[in-house]
């Protein structure tokens, strides 16, 4: 039989496990939502550049 202390740890453990994680997702998630539009932002800007380019040629 374990103990009521040891189980209580281990709920309180994989608790705070599992709410670390799931911030981790939030950030995650949050930070490549602005990656992704900072990236399609670079492109257009690179296409564009690259387009006047091309005609200045």
């Amino acid at each position: 039989m374990e103990s009521p202390f040891i189980v209580n740890w281990y709920i309180g453990k994989t608790y705070h496990f599992y709410k670390i994680i799931s911030f981790l997702k939030y950030i995650f998630k949050w930070y490549s939502r602005k990656y992704v539009k900072t990236i399609s932002t670079l492109q257009n800007t690179g296409q564009r550049y690259r387009g006047k380019v091309s005609e200045c040629r």
